[in-house]
Protein backbone atom coordinates (compact mmCIF):
# COMPACT_ATOMS: atom_id res chain seq x y z
CA UNK A 1 0.00 0.00 0.00
CA UNK A 2 2.71 2.64 0.93
CA UNK A 3 4.30 1.33 -2.58
CA UNK A 4 1.28 2.41 -4.53
CA UNK A 5 1.28 5.66 -2.73
CA UNK A 6 4.80 6.47 -3.55
CA UNK A 7 4.19 5.26 -7.15
CA UNK A 8 1.13 7.52 -7.82
CA UNK A 9 3.36 10.69 -5.72
CA UNK A 10 5.79 10.57 -8.32
CA UNK A 11 3.36 10.38 -11.32
CA UNK A 12 2.21 13.48 -10.26
CA UNK A 13 5.30 14.92 -9.54
CA UNK A 14 6.32 13.94 -13.09
CA UNK A 15 3.19 15.32 -14.86
CA UNK A 16 3.66 18.97 -12.86
CA UNK A 17 7.25 19.03 -14.14
CA UNK A 18 6.44 18.29 -17.83
CA UNK A 19 3.11 20.98 -17.25
CA UNK A 20 6.48 23.59 -16.00
CA UNK A 21 8.53 22.84 -18.88
CA UNK A 22 5.82 23.33 -21.86
CA UNK A 23 4.71 26.53 -20.29
CA UNK A 24 8.44 27.78 -20.33
CA UNK A 25 8.96 26.63 -23.82
CA UNK A 26 5.64 28.43 -24.80
CA UNK A 27 3.81 25.35 -25.34
CA UNK A 28 0.38 26.77 -24.69
CA UNK A 29 -1.71 28.67 -26.96
CA UNK A 30 -2.64 31.55 -25.28
CA UNK A 31 0.86 32.80 -25.01
CA UNK A 32 1.33 32.29 -29.18
CA UNK A 33 3.00 35.08 -30.64
CA UNK A 34 1.22 36.54 -34.06
CA UNK A 35 2.35 35.80 -37.47
CA UNK A 36 4.15 38.61 -38.82
CA UNK A 37 2.74 40.68 -41.55
CA UNK A 38 3.71 41.11 -45.54
CA UNK A 39 4.28 44.87 -45.89
CA UNK A 40 1.55 46.78 -47.56
CA UNK A 41 2.91 48.90 -50.68
CA UNK A 42 1.99 52.39 -50.84
CA UNK A 43 0.19 53.72 -53.46
CA UNK A 44 1.82 56.30 -55.77
CA UNK A 45 0.63 60.40 -56.37
CA UNK A 46 0.92 61.69 -59.13
CA UNK A 47 1.15 65.50 -59.73
CA UNK A 48 0.31 66.78 -63.36
CA UNK A 49 1.66 70.67 -63.77
CA UNK A 50 0.42 72.93 -66.64
CA UNK A 51 -1.33 76.24 -67.49
CA UNK A 52 -4.88 76.34 -67.42
CA UNK A 53 -4.86 77.70 -71.27
CA UNK A 54 -3.11 78.33 -74.23
CA UNK A 55 -3.08 79.61 -77.59
CA UNK A 56 -3.41 78.19 -81.06
CA UNK A 57 -0.17 78.25 -82.82
CA UNK A 58 1.78 77.48 -79.44
CA UNK A 59 4.22 74.85 -77.48
CA UNK A 60 3.39 73.78 -73.97
CA UNK A 61 5.42 71.92 -71.86
CA UNK A 62 3.65 69.92 -69.29
CA UNK A 63 5.48 68.18 -66.27
CA UNK A 64 4.57 65.17 -64.01
CA UNK A 65 8.56 65.39 -62.71
CA UNK A 66 6.34 66.15 -59.22
CA UNK A 67 4.56 62.99 -59.01
CA UNK A 68 6.27 60.73 -56.23
CA UNK A 69 6.33 56.87 -54.47
CA UNK A 70 7.06 57.05 -50.53
CA UNK A 71 7.95 53.38 -50.43
CA UNK A 72 9.49 52.02 -53.85
CA UNK A 73 9.55 54.54 -57.77
CA UNK A 74 7.63 54.88 -60.11
CA UNK A 75 8.55 53.15 -63.58
CA UNK A 76 5.84 54.23 -66.03
CA UNK A 77 4.65 57.32 -67.06
CA UNK A 78 1.16 57.06 -69.39
CA UNK A 79 -0.01 60.21 -70.69
CA UNK A 80 -3.37 60.44 -72.57
CA UNK A 81 -5.14 63.42 -74.08
CA UNK A 82 -8.78 63.76 -74.25
CA UNK A 83 -10.27 66.09 -76.83
CA UNK A 84 -13.90 65.76 -75.92
CA UNK A 85 -16.07 66.48 -78.64
CA UNK A 86 -13.46 69.05 -80.91
CA UNK A 87 -12.54 67.49 -84.16
CA UNK A 88 -11.96 70.97 -85.66
CA UNK A 89 -8.54 71.49 -84.50
CA UNK A 90 -4.47 70.40 -84.80
CA UNK A 91 -3.77 69.03 -81.44
CA UNK A 92 -1.52 66.81 -80.48
CA UNK A 93 0.58 65.32 -77.39
CA UNK A 94 4.37 63.80 -77.47
CA UNK A 95 5.08 62.62 -74.37
CA UNK A 96 8.49 62.02 -73.36
CA UNK A 97 8.77 60.48 -70.18
CA UNK A 98 8.34 62.48 -66.85
CA UNK A 99 7.37 65.78 -68.81
CA UNK A 100 5.16 65.79 -72.31
CA UNK A 101 4.78 68.69 -75.08
CA UNK A 102 1.15 70.12 -75.96
CA UNK A 103 1.22 71.51 -79.69
CA UNK A 104 -1.57 73.01 -80.52
CA UNK A 105 -1.91 74.52 -84.41
CA UNK A 106 -4.61 76.32 -85.99
CA UNK A 107 -7.76 76.41 -84.23
CA UNK A 108 -11.34 76.52 -85.48
CA UNK A 109 -12.84 78.06 -82.65
CA UNK A 110 -12.01 77.71 -79.18
CA UNK A 111 -12.50 74.71 -77.08
CA UNK A 112 -11.47 73.02 -73.79
CA UNK A 113 -9.87 69.81 -73.61
CA UNK A 114 -8.35 67.43 -70.42
CA UNK A 115 -4.79 66.32 -70.13
CA UNK A 116 -4.11 63.15 -68.29
CA UNK A 117 -1.18 61.43 -66.56
CA UNK A 118 -1.31 57.79 -64.74
CA UNK A 119 1.97 56.81 -63.18
CA UNK A 120 2.59 53.24 -61.98
CA UNK A 121 5.08 51.93 -59.32
CA UNK A 122 7.81 49.53 -59.24
CA UNK A 123 4.70 46.98 -57.57
CA UNK A 124 2.16 48.12 -59.90
CA UNK A 125 0.10 50.19 -58.08
CA UNK A 126 -1.23 53.33 -59.98
CA UNK A 127 -2.79 56.83 -59.60
CA UNK A 128 -3.64 59.53 -62.00
CA UNK A 129 -4.30 63.04 -62.31
CA UNK A 130 -5.98 65.30 -64.96
CA UNK A 131 -5.36 68.89 -66.26
CA UNK A 132 -8.41 70.80 -67.85
CA UNK A 133 -6.78 73.47 -69.85
CA UNK A 134 -8.37 76.26 -72.44
CA UNK A 135 -7.39 76.56 -75.84
CA UNK A 136 -7.77 79.87 -77.52
CA UNK A 137 -8.60 80.97 -81.54
CA UNK A 138 -6.72 84.09 -81.73
CA UNK A 139 -8.01 84.99 -85.72
CA UNK A 140 -11.50 86.27 -85.27
CA UNK A 141 -10.68 88.66 -82.62
CA UNK A 142 -8.41 89.99 -85.23
CA UNK A 143 -11.51 90.34 -88.28
CA UNK A 144 -13.09 93.83 -88.83
CA UNK A 145 -16.82 94.01 -88.20
CA UNK A 146 -19.15 92.82 -90.97
CA UNK A 147 -20.14 96.35 -93.27
CA UNK A 148 -24.20 97.11 -92.51
CA UNK A 149 -24.12 97.32 -96.30
CA UNK A 150 -20.50 95.94 -97.81
CA UNK A 151 -21.50 96.36 -101.46
CA UNK A 152 -22.81 99.93 -101.44
CA UNK A 153 -19.67 101.16 -103.14
CA UNK A 154 -17.55 99.20 -106.14
CA UNK A 155 -14.62 99.37 -103.66
CA UNK A 156 -16.34 98.10 -100.61
CA UNK A 157 -15.98 98.97 -97.24
CA UNK A 158 -12.08 98.20 -95.83
CA UNK A 159 -11.99 99.85 -91.95
CA UNK A 160 -8.90 98.02 -90.93
CA UNK A 161 -7.06 99.48 -94.03
CA UNK A 162 -4.99 96.07 -94.76
CA UNK A 163 -6.31 96.25 -98.86
CA UNK A 164 -8.75 93.53 -98.49
CA UNK A 165 -12.75 94.38 -98.15
CA UNK A 166 -13.72 93.75 -94.79
CA UNK A 167 -16.33 91.12 -95.74
CA UNK A 168 -14.11 89.20 -98.12
CA UNK A 169 -11.70 89.09 -94.80
CA UNK A 170 -14.17 87.36 -93.01
CA UNK A 171 -15.50 84.95 -95.66
CA UNK A 172 -11.46 83.60 -96.16
CA UNK A 173 -11.23 82.56 -92.52
CA UNK A 174 -14.39 80.67 -93.32
CA UNK A 175 -12.97 79.37 -95.81
CA UNK A 176 -9.41 78.21 -94.13
CA UNK A 177 -9.77 77.92 -90.40
CA UNK A 178 -7.03 75.46 -89.98
CA UNK A 179 -4.96 76.77 -92.51
CA UNK A 180 -3.18 80.15 -91.90
CA UNK A 181 -0.70 80.02 -95.17
CA UNK A 182 -3.44 79.60 -97.17
CA UNK A 183 -5.55 82.37 -95.53
CA UNK A 184 -2.51 84.79 -96.02
CA UNK A 185 -3.06 83.77 -99.94
CA UNK A 186 -6.14 84.23 -99.99
CA UNK A 187 -5.71 87.36 -98.91
CA UNK A 188 -2.94 88.28 -100.51
CA UNK A 189 -5.01 87.36 -103.87
CA UNK A 190 -8.36 89.72 -102.61
CA UNK A 191 -5.91 92.11 -102.39
CA UNK A 192 -4.61 92.49 -105.88
CA UNK A 193 -8.14 92.21 -107.14
CA UNK A 194 -8.60 95.49 -105.41
CA UNK A 195 -6.05 97.09 -107.75
CA UNK A 196 -7.53 95.32 -110.49
CA UNK A 197 -10.99 97.00 -109.39
CA UNK A 198 -9.49 100.19 -108.55
CA UNK A 199 -7.97 100.72 -111.84
CA UNK A 200 -10.83 99.65 -114.07
CA UNK A 201 -12.76 101.71 -112.15
CA UNK A 202 -10.46 104.91 -112.83
CA UNK A 203 -9.64 104.27 -116.25
CA UNK A 204 -5.81 105.27 -115.54
CA UNK A 205 -3.74 103.28 -117.59
CA UNK A 206 -0.60 103.48 -115.57
CA UNK A 207 -2.42 102.05 -112.55
CA UNK A 208 -4.27 99.43 -114.63
CA UNK A 209 -0.15 98.22 -116.08
CA UNK A 210 0.89 98.18 -112.25
CA UNK A 211 -2.60 95.81 -111.35
CA UNK A 212 -2.10 93.39 -114.22
CA UNK A 213 1.41 93.10 -112.87
CA UNK A 214 0.15 92.43 -109.24
CA UNK A 215 -2.26 90.14 -110.74
CA UNK A 216 0.72 88.13 -112.52
CA UNK A 217 2.34 87.74 -109.03
CA UNK A 218 -0.47 86.77 -107.48
CA UNK A 219 -1.05 84.16 -109.84
CA UNK A 220 2.83 82.48 -109.82
CA UNK A 221 1.80 82.51 -106.03
CA UNK A 222 -1.11 80.46 -105.99
CA UNK A 223 0.95 77.69 -108.89
CA UNK A 224 3.44 78.08 -106.38
CA UNK A 225 0.99 77.13 -104.01
CA UNK A 226 -1.55 74.53 -105.44
CA UNK A 227 -0.38 73.39 -108.58
CA UNK A 228 -2.58 72.21 -111.12
CA UNK A 229 -5.37 73.33 -108.82
CA UNK A 230 -4.67 77.14 -109.05
CA UNK A 231 -6.80 78.32 -111.39
CA UNK A 232 -9.53 76.61 -109.32
CA UNK A 233 -8.41 78.07 -106.04
CA UNK A 234 -7.58 81.72 -107.80
CA UNK A 235 -11.04 81.51 -108.93
CA UNK A 236 -12.64 81.29 -105.28
CA UNK A 237 -11.24 84.69 -104.31
CA UNK A 238 -12.19 86.23 -108.36
CA UNK A 239 -16.20 85.54 -107.34
CA UNK A 240 -15.71 86.65 -103.50
CA UNK A 241 -14.15 89.75 -105.34
CA UNK A 242 -16.26 89.88 -108.33
CA UNK A 243 -19.22 89.63 -106.50
CA UNK A 244 -21.81 92.82 -107.78
CA UNK A 245 -22.33 94.12 -111.40
CA UNK A 246 -20.09 97.04 -111.20
CA UNK A 247 -17.50 95.27 -109.96
CA UNK A 248 -17.32 92.40 -113.03
CA UNK A 249 -17.72 95.65 -114.89
CA UNK A 250 -14.58 97.42 -113.46
CA UNK A 251 -12.68 94.15 -113.83
CA UNK A 252 -14.34 93.72 -117.96
CA UNK A 253 -12.56 97.42 -118.23
CA UNK A 254 -9.50 96.57 -116.77
CA UNK A 255 -8.92 93.38 -118.88
CA UNK A 256 -10.21 95.36 -122.00
CA UNK A 257 -7.27 97.77 -121.20
CA UNK A 258 -4.61 94.77 -121.63
CA UNK A 259 -6.18 93.32 -124.95
CA UNK A 260 -2.82 93.23 -126.73
CA UNK A 261 -0.24 93.58 -124.56
CA UNK A 262 1.89 91.19 -122.72
CA UNK A 263 2.21 90.44 -119.63
CA UNK A 264 5.09 89.96 -117.06
CA UNK A 265 5.98 86.36 -116.07
CA UNK A 266 7.46 86.14 -111.95
CA UNK A 267 9.19 83.50 -110.33
CA UNK A 268 7.52 82.72 -106.66
CA UNK A 269 10.60 82.36 -104.74
CA UNK A 270 11.13 86.38 -104.98
CA UNK A 271 7.55 87.13 -104.23
CA UNK A 272 5.89 87.79 -101.22
CA UNK A 273 2.93 85.49 -101.27
CA UNK A 274 1.31 86.34 -97.81
CA UNK A 275 -0.87 89.02 -96.18
CA UNK A 276 -0.71 88.38 -92.58
CA UNK A 277 -4.32 89.23 -90.90
CA UNK A 278 -2.28 91.98 -88.29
Amino acid sequence: MHSMTQSTTRRHLLALSLVGMLSACGGSDSDSSPAPQPEVNLIPVAQLDGPASTTERADVLLSAEASSDADGGIVSYQWQLNLGGYDQGQISLLPNGETATLRVGELAEDTEIEIAITVVDDQGAKDQHALLLTLEELDKDKLPQMPDDPDQEVAGVDADSDGVRDDVEIKILELYPLSRPERELARMGAAKYAEVIASGTEGDDVKQTLAANELAKMSACFVNEYGMEASQKAAVIRALMLNTRERQQAYDAFDRSRSGTVGNSYDPANLDCQLPQE
